[in-house]
C-alpha cells in the first residue's frame, strides 16, 4: 500500500509541477516588460506551486506568530529541502540554498527559476556575491530566507548560526526576522527525524521515496515576535540563535541515530 501511494504522488507530483510550469512560462511573456509584475508573477506561482505540492503530500501546516511582509530577511532553523516547500506555500521568498541544489532533478531547477540564490560555501569569495546578490533581491523588494546553520539537521536542537551572510544586515541596518521549523508524523509511520529530516549522509532518491510513503505528516512554523537589529554580525547570530531555540520543538530528543 505504501508503495502504491508512492507511485501514484509520483505521477501527482510530476503532473503538477509540469502543469504550473507551463502555466508560469506563458505568464512571463505577458509580464516580462514590468519588473514589478514579473516579481509578483514569480512569488504567485511559487507560492501556487507550493501549496499543491504539500496538499499532495498531505503535509499539514500549522503558523504561529506574526509572518513578515517583504522586503524582509528571514532566519530559521534548517531540516530537510521540505523546509522550501512549507515556507514557499505561505510567504512569498527567495531562498539562499547550497549551490549543489542547483543539479538536483527537477526540484533544482524549479528553485534555480523560482529565483533562489546558491552559495558555494567552499568558496569564500562566493560570500561576497551571494551577499551583492540579496541585497539586490531586498532593494527589489523580496523577502529573502536564510537557512544560516548552513546545513540540514536531525532536529534535536538547533546548530549554531554562521554570521557570514548576516553582515548586509549589519551594513544596511536591516531588521532581521526569526522562526523556527518542525516536523513530526502519526504514529505508525516512520519518525519525522528520518522520514521528513534529510541529513548527515542520507541519499535523497530513498529518502524521497519514504517521504512519499507517509500518509501525511504535521508541520509547524513559529513566527518571532519581533525583530533584531545588530552592529556586529557575531553577536547578532548568537541572539538569532537564542531566539529560534526559545521557540523551537525538537523533532527528536536524541541526535536521531
Amino acid at each position: 500500500m505504501r508503495a502504491v501511494r508512492a507511485f501514484y504522488r509520483l505521477i501527482a507530483l510530476s503532473l503538477w509541477t509540469g502543469l504550473i510550469y507551463v502555466v508560469w512560462q506563458a505568464g512571463l511573456w505577458v509580464t516580462q516588460r514590468s519588473p514589478r509584475r514579473h516579481l509578483h508573477w514569480r512569488v504567485f506561482m511559487f507560492r501556487t506551486w507550493s501549496r499543491g505540492f504539500a496538499r499532495i503530500l498531505r503535509m499539514r501546516v500549522t503558523v504561529r506568530g506574526p509572518s513578515p511582509s517583504a522586503p524582509y530577511l528571514l532566519v530559521t532553523n534548517h531540516l530537510s529541502y521540505v523546509d522550501i516547500i512549507l515556507l514557499a506555500s505561505h510567504l512569498g521568498c527567495t531562498f539562499i540554498s547550497r549551490h549543489d541544489v542547483a543539479s538536483w532533478p527537477i526540484f533544482g531547477h524549479l528553485t534555480t527559476k523560482m529565483g533562489t540564490i546558491y552559495l558555494d560555501r567552499n568558496t569564500r569569495k562566493d560570500l561576497v556575491r551571494v551577499s551583492q546578490a540579496m541585497a539586490a533581491a531586498l532593494a527589489r523588494g523580496e523577502g529573502v530566507v536564510l537557512f544560516a546553520e548552513g546545513t540540514s539537521t536531525c532536529g534535536n536542537r538547533v546548530q549554531l548560526l554562521k554570521p557570514s551572510l548576516l553582515e548586509i544586515a549589519v551594513q544596511s541596518r536591516q531588521p532581521v526576522h526569526y522562526a523556527s521549523l518542525s516536523y513530526r508524523t502519526p504514529a505508525g509511520e516512520m519518525p519525522a527525524h528520518l522520514a521528513v529530516c534529510w541529513w548527515g549522509e542520507m541519499a535523497f532518491s530513498p529518502h524521497v521515496l519514504n517521504l512519499l510513503k507517509l500518509k501525511k505528516f504535521q508541520a509547524e512554523i513559529v513566527f518571532g515576535t519581533e525583530t533584531l537589529i545588530e552592529t556586529d554580525r557575531k553577536v547578532l547570530a548568537h541572539k538569532l540563535h537564542e531566539r529560534i531555540s526559545a521557540i523551537f520543538t525538537p523533532v527528536v530528543k536524541s541526535d536521531g541515530l
